[in-house]
């Protein structure tokens, strides 16, 4: 039998069509909408703020910029989803190494309302399964680990990373041309205190919470 031929114009199957992109960034929004409707009625948050409770709970105590990494997010982008979970009182921004360092955790209100969202975000993870089909989740997940391996990482969030680390290290020397730092006296003192938070919400004034047992499925939120 001979092998029949595609009709002039038809598109190729094989091919992909339209811009990845923007496929990508319309899957986000409707599988964003559809965690939200299942989180936010129940416990007042966005998949994104559990998403962002769930990390610093398995991770805590955490800097800020290793916390981004984690997640993949621009440092700007974390500081303005923190600022109303600090606000409420669910994340605690403490003292780090140094008196320029920082150290996310959770308090005992932000574990509760943490454990409090995860029965949410579990009955909208199984919803999700039944209207995709589990075997097709599994393999969208898969092929979603292999689009980001093999994207590579992101030479700048691992370069603020490196910076972050390095600037926390106990006694290095600012380098040159670096902004001076807020204390005007010739020596630091042997107990820094904490350097102003950048807003008043940024108090560490709530107590932290034990840091749970981490679970890495738990982290694909």
């Amino acid at each position: 039998m001979p092998q029949q031929r595609k009709p002039p114009g038809a598109a190729d199957p094989a091919t992909p069509q339209g811009c990845s992109n923007f496929r990508l960034r319309q899957a986000d929004r409707v599988v964003s909408r559809f965690y939200d409707n299942h989180l936010l009625p129940r416990t007042g948050l966005k998949t994104s703020q559990y998403s962002l409770l769930s990390h610093i709970a398995a991770l805590a105590p955490v800097q800020p910029a290793v916390l981004a990494q984690h997640m993949g997010l621009e440092p700007s982008t974390l500081t303005r989803n923190l600022q109303p979970l600090i606000a409420q009182g669910w994340v605690l921004m403490g003292p780090g190494a140094d008196a320029r360092s920082r150290l996310l955790s959770l308090t005992a209100e932000g574990l509760a309302k943490r454990n409090e969202a995860k029965r949410a975000w579990k009955a909208a993870q199984l919803g999700f399964n039944e209207r995709i089909g589990a075997e097709r989740v599994a393999q969208l997940h898969a092929l979603l680990e292999d689009c980001m391996r093999l994207m590579g990482p992101d030479p700048a969030q691992d370069e603020a990373l490196a910076r972050t680390a390095s600037s926390a290290a106990p006694g290095r020397k600012p380098s040159r041309g670096a902004p001076a730092a807020a204390s005007s006296s010739p020596s630091p003192s042997p107990s820094p205190s904490p350097s102003p938070s950048p807003s008043p919400s940024l108090s560490p004034s709530p107590s932290a919470a034990p840091r749970p047992a981490r679970n890495p499925g738990e982290l694909d939120v």
